[in-house]
């Protein structure tokens, strides 16, 4: 029993230091990547194509609306959104552009995740540098970010809805929704 209690001690100290490494990992990130401002430039990025073929630049989408959606094939709530996302693709298509990014996800998995959705719009490869510029903390999250290159709105942590991307598109557009 004696031999039981420093063994016990060490592994609760070991659970704690694993613990607080996480949490102040989490704070760093959040320290070293603050999130675009409503109103600011939103960070400049080239991303690989889910396909494979060729990349894509946010300076590419200037002059439209883009609806920046990062997302996982393991993320239930982003299986939830997809159908909101491909409706406000095809009803908005004229002014905005719905921009699907995979993160922290297997490029197949991504892609048949995608092919099961009938997802149309653009799909992007994540990287680190991306995911830190945008401060992107959990999946599904939603950036929105108006023809003029400015971060237009709070990023929508969490499933969205179609109501919800259609208020954010019009406020981006300065129309009424």
């Amino acid at each position: 029993m004696e031999t039981f209690r420093p063994l016990a001690r060490t592994a609760a100290t070991a659970v704690l230091l694993f613990v607080a490494a996480i949490v102040l990992s989490d704070l760093w990130r959040q320290r070293a990547a603050p999130r675009a401002a409503v109103g600011e430039a939103a960070p400049s990025f080239t991303l690989r194509k889910l396909s494979g073929e060729g990349a894509l630049a946010l300076a590419q989408l200037k002059g439209r609306v883009v609806v920046l959606n990062f997302f996982a094939s393991w993320c239930e709530p982003c299986r939830h959104e997809a159908a909101a996302l491909s409706r406000l693709s095809q009803d908005y298509s004229s002014h905005v552009v719905v921009v699907g990014v995979a993160a922290n996800d297997q490029p197949n998995s991504a892609r048949s995740f995608a092919a099961s959705l009938g997802l149309d719009y653009p799909l992007l490869r994540a990287d680190e540098a991306v995911l830190s510029s945008y401060a992107i903390r959990s999946l599904p999250e939603t950036v929105f970010i108006g023809a003029d290159g400015m971060v237009s709105g709070r990023p929508i942590v969490g499933p969205l809805t179609y109501t919800i991307a259609t208020e954010r598109v019009a406020a981006a557009l300065g129309t009424p929704s």
